[in-house]
């Protein structure tokens, strides 16, 4: 069973310097990435700093040669190699030219993948699952994405897509959400808070828990 480890404190030292990041930043960036070699997930998402495609590239190998350098067998040189062959650095934007960059396995396999598709769009009453169209859409166009990654591109849009949608399949989420809507993705409605207070027992005493 693979089991992740905290990343060495001059690789999370090099991730914080290259992108000019915080130290617990860094070090959350290696694990996830990591988390992605070691098949627990699909796709690692950046959308947080700016990034360029030379500086995800060069922290991908340095990170793939640092997780396999206890190996016996081939140089780091190959195993760099590898994981420009494994793994794609590709760029997602939108017909408005706003992008983020993921970085994906080429040979991920999605095929039982079937998310729900929930519709957030302004002009209903509430949330509600999305029509058949709208699903079926958006699962040809990100099987398209995939097809297209496999190939080794290195930026993809579309039109007429919520890119939104295409990001939660890309991360492997069982729900995503769309919305009809321009600007904000949940449909142009702000975010707002919930906090919620919950009783904790301590030997027969009920005494109000933390804000969660």
């Amino acid at each position: 069973m693979n089991v992740l480890k905290t990343p060495d404190t001059v690789l999370v030292r090099y991730v914080s310097k290259t992108l000019r990041i915080s130290y617990p930043v860094a070090q959350n960036i290696i694990l996830n990435i990591l988390a992605l070699i070691s098949g627990f997930k699909r796709a690692v998402l950046f959308d947080f700093c700016p990034v360029t495609r030379t500086q995800l590239t060069a922290i991908l190998s340095k990170i793939v040669t640092e997780s396999y350098g206890t190996q016996s067998s081939g140089d780091s040189r190959d195993r760099v190699k590898l994981s420009s062959e494994r793994y794609s650095v590709v760029e997602l934007v939108s017909d408005t030219g706003f992008g983020d960059w993921f970085i994906m396995e080429r040979s991920s396999n999605y095929e039982d993948y079937q998310p729900i598709v929930i519709d957030c769009s302004r002009r209903l009453p509430g949330p509600r699952i999305a029509g058949e169209c709208v699903t079926v859409g958006h699962l040809d166009t990100f099987q398209d994405l995939l097809a297209a990654v496999q190939l080794g591109a290195r930026t993809w849009s579309r039109d007429n897509v919520c890119l939104t949608t295409i990001y939660g399949m890309v991360l492997g989420y069982p729900w995503v959400y769309y919305t009809a809507d321009e600007g904000n993705c949940l449909g142009g409605e702000p975010l707002f808070l919930v906090e919620v207070a919950l009783p904790v027992r301590h030997a027969g005493i009920t005494e109000t828990g933390d804000d969660v």
